[in-house]
Parts: structure tokens; sequence; C-alpha cells
């Protein structure tokens, strides 16, 4: 951008922006998007109401509760898609829980929810920079990654 700042004002002559989805091309299609919007913020409420997080809490806070509410079991308790460990009393508020990038930023990741999961930092540490088909199999503390058939299978169970 710097060799584009040619105005007096330092701004560069022009910005890119680039939209993310389509945008509404009339009024039916942008009444369309507010109504989705409106039910996804609802399902957030609820989630956060469900694990008893506060809606202007952190940001980071509530990334987990939302990433804690994909990896929970049927019995409501946290389970590793890296180790398939099950986190017995968890919750979002854990400290020892952390925001993992599955594809590393090292490597290129970028931090959307689909590139991000919970895990115990020990488990984080263990991984490292590498992606979960780097690490599948490998020794991780006490016990050792899955193998790259069984992390698929463990993240197709998500409610991504």
């Amino acid at each position: 951008v710097r060799e584009h700042m040619n105005r007096a004002d330092g701004l560069p002559d022009y910005v890119v922006v680039e939209a993310i989805g389509d945008m509404p091309r009339n009024k039916k299609q942008a009444q369309e998007m507010h109504a989705e919007n409106k039910q996804r913020r609802v399902a957030k409420e609820q989630i956060f109401d469900l694990y008893h997080v506060d809606p202007n809490a952190p940001d980071g806070l509530k990334q987990k509760t939302l990433l804690f509410h994909q990896q929970v079991n049927g019995d409501g308790h946290l389970v590793c898609p890296y180790t398939g460990r099950v986190f017995e009393g968890l919750t979002p508020h854990s400290a020892e829980l952390e925001v993992e990038h599955i594809f590393p930023q090292r490597s290129g990741g970028i931090t959307v929810m689909d590139n991000l999961c919970l895990t115990h930092r020990d488990i984080n540490a263990a991984k490292g920079n590498r992606t979960p088909f780097q690490a599948a199999g490998q020794p991780c503390g006490n016990g050792s990654f899955l193998t790259w058939g069984d992390m698929k299978r463990g993240l197709s169970s998500f409610r991504w």
C-alpha cells in the first residue's frame, strides 16, 4: 500500500475491499440475509446462556464457548480432536483449555472458526506448529496423537 500513497494527506490512492460471501442483490435477499444473521445471533446467545457466559464477555471467552459447544460429546464433556481424550469437568471458563489452530498460522492457517478447535494446553504445546496429519500417531505426553483416520472420524462428529 505504501507505494500507492501519493496523495498529500498520506492516504492511499485506492483501497481494495474483498467481500466474503454473496452480497444481496435486491431487497428480498437483504431481508433474508438479515433474518439468517438474526437466527445465528439468537443461536449464539442460547449457547452462551447454556454455559453461563455473558454475551458481553471478552471475545476470547465467547470464541472458546462456541468451540466448546462444537466439541462436546453426548455426555456434555469436551473431546480432544487430536488425542480423543475426554475432558470431564471442564467448561469454556477453564484456563487449561486453549484455542488451537488446526492448520497452523505459521503455515498460512487463518483465525476463522473453521480452522480452530479447543484442546488442553499440554496437547496444544505437543502439536506445536504441525498440521494434524503431521502429528498423527506421534507421541503426545503420556499417550499419543490419534491416527490420521481416527482424527478425521472424530472431527466429523463435531457440530460444525
